[in-house]
């Protein structure tokens, strides 16, 4: 799927142009959620991205930024509107659906995947240790 597919969904579901250059909350929050649609499902750069709304490449990043840091946690109205759009890109494509917990929380994914990690690590230092002791070293 294009970044310009993309844009037509979110354009479509929310009733707003991307492309109105303005620092409006409802339009701002909107173009996050379309950068990080984009980001997930295209393989195009920052700046291609960009130039389908009129931005730049750092307005992108700050875009994910924002999705990332405020949308998930303080604007659930927002993150509905991510999850129906994911979900209907992931239908149009044939994506399967199963990096969502990353996707919306990635703090909890992360903690899963280093704990497990963690316990891996542990477990070798422990048989190192138990080498190093019937070796008398």
């Amino acid at each position: 799927m294009t970044p310009q597919e993309i844009k037509t969904l979110v354009e479509q579901e929310t009733n707003n142009s991307l492309n109105t250059k303005t620092r409006k909350r409802d339009i701002v929050y909107t173009r996050a959620v379309y950068f990080k649609l984009c980001r997930i499902h295209t393989q195009q750069p920052l700046s291609d991205i960009g130039k389908t709304v009129n931005k730049d490449h750092a307005t992108v990043l700050h875009g994910i930024k924002v999705f990332n840091n405020v949308l998930i946690e303080y604007e659930q109205n927002y993150l509905e509107l991510f999850t129906k759009l994911d979900k209907e890109i992931r239908k149009q494509t044939g994506k399967k659906l199963r990096h969502t917990q990353k996707l919306l929380n990635p703090e909890i994914y992360y903690r899963k995947k280093y704990t497990r990690l963690l316990l891996e690590h542990r477990n070798i230092s422990q048989k190192y240790r138990n080498l190093k002791k019937f070796l008398n070293v």
